[in-house]
């Protein structure tokens, strides 16, 4: 029996699989197999990079969002009793 992968690490397998290949030919063709790398690595890296600021992006829209939902929410709750209670004392 074979253990099951995800999708995803499949994925990066093949990825890393080609530059594995691309290091040894650039190496029987007499060039330096971690000019391969430096490319790939700077690629990953603004992936990542693009990744993270999306990332911190939405969380700080949610963050906002729940803020604002939860003043909002405060301002209604206030005008209400504040309402509820100039009704008592016209009474």
């Amino acid at each position: 029996m074979t253990p099951t992968t995800s999708p995803v690490l499949g994925g990066i397998e093949q990825i890393l699989l080609v530059v594995f290949i691309l290091m040894i030919f650039v190496g029987i063709a007499g060039g330096n197999p971690s000019s391969v790398l430096k490319p790939f690595f700077e690629i990953v890296g603004q992936i990542v990079i693009a990744l993270v600021s999306l990332l911190c992006a939405l969380l700080t829209t949610v963050l906002q969002l729940g803020l604002s939902l939860l003043v909002s929410s405060g301002q209604t709750l206030a005008g209400s009793t504040q309402s509820a209670a100039d009704r008592k004392v016209k009474r």
